[in-house]
């Protein structure tokens, strides 16, 4: 008789290979439109940044995600948290030391 361990796991593993593919195109999906959507929401459209932005990510996929993400979303938050901050300090007055 043979053993059917080895054909049970040779039958597996192409349907793990497509599971964990599956998983993990669904994430860059994902991941690229919601940075397709912040750009689309928060770019600011200044010498068309925003036009700029938005064919980088449609035209080169989740790469052009990636770039966004790492270069102009981190740039506007801290922007963003800056302006917040001076903001909040006019409200207040200055700082006593």
């Amino acid at each position: 008789m043979e053993s059917t361990a080895p054909n049970i796991v040779i039958t597996l593993i192409p349907v793990l290979f497509l599971l964990i593919g599956g998983v993990i195109s669904i994430s860059f999906l994902a991941f690229w439109i919601w940075m397709l959507v912040d750009c689309l929401q928060y770019e600011k459209n200044e010498e068309n940044q925003k036009l700029i932005w938005i064919l980088v990510i449609v035209l080169t996929n989740w790469i052009g995600a990636l770039i966004y993400f790492f270069v102009r979303r981190k740039e506007r938050k801290q922007n963003e948290s800056i302006g917040m901050h001076s903001s909040q300090s006019a409200i207040n007055g200055p700082e006593e030391v």
